[in-house]
């Protein structure tokens, strides 16, 4: 089980209470979170009260159904996947479950190792989904602003660490050939953070002489040298509590 599996919060819906119990202890001793519900009714209180990330259901349950269960939490909790318990003479109803939006079945008596190992897959799925969802919604963000635009892997990892980087007070060199978008890739970086009202300043840095690139940064006051009529602010003056780029 990785870190992340293993802080999931998992809901396990089970009349048959000394099979919920074994389950519950399977599954807190693994790491999980576990929400033991008596029966599908109490199931769905558990649903409305708390976000859950896994459910396991039986499929046979008295007052409300695992199929009534799996319907509600469709509705409440959209991105929870759910694994069915069955039993002989439900294998059947079990696969119709799948085709409707459940991840797996599993068959009774229940085995440890099979039961953890399905329920990693589940949790995995999950995660990829929400990765997916997470970039999507960055890329939508992106053609938007009309800025960056992409979708391979390499891109979008650009874009993640980027937006990680918006949230640092720390320094961030953005490296890459001539003609990539470093300044793009700044500016981005400066829309999501909290300076993104404030001044962007840049400076190419190469096409300032050596002799003069001192004064654009620094700035110089009126009289500091021959020609010098009034006081000039320096690059980094006029970025404050905003973004310098430096660029080249």
């Amino acid at each position: 089980m990785t870190a992340e599996t293993t802080a999931a919060t998992v809901l396990i819906a089970d009349d048959n209470l000394s099979e919920l119990e074994a389950l519950t202890k399977v599954l807190e001793k693994a790491g999980f979170r576990v929400l033991p519900a008596r029966d599908g009714e109490e199931g769905i209180a558990q649903l409305r009260a708390e976000a859950v990330d896994l459910i396991i259901t039986d499929l046979k349950m008295p007052k409300v159904s695992g199929e009534e269960l799996m319907k509600t939490a469709k509705a409440l909790r959209p991105d929870a996947e759910i694994i069915i318990i069955t039993g002989q003479g439900t294998i059947d109803d079990a696969v119709q479950a799948i085709k409707t939006g459940a991840y797996d079945f599993i068959e009774k008596p229940i085995k440890k190792l099979v039961l953890l190992k399905v329920v990693e897959k589940a949790l995995e799925k999950q995660s990829l989904a929400r990765q997916n969802l997470k970039l999507s919604r960055m890329v939508e963000e992106l053609r938007e602003s009309h800025a960056l635009v992409g979708r391979s892997p390499n891109f979008l990892k650009l874009m993640e660490t980027a937006s990680q980087a918006a949230a640092s007070e720390a320094t961030i060199l953005i490296q890459g050939e001539s003609g990539t978008g470093k300044e793009l890739v700044a500016e981005f970086i400066k829309d999501r953070s909290p300076r993104h009202s404030r001044p962007f300043v840049k400076i190419n840095c190469a096409a300032i002489p050596d002799s003069l690139l001192e004064s654009e940064l620094f700035g110089y006051e009126k009289g500091a040298f021959t020609g010098a009529q009034s006081r000039k602010l320096g690059r980094f003056e006029l970025a404050h509590t905003g973004t310098l780029f430096l660029d080249e």
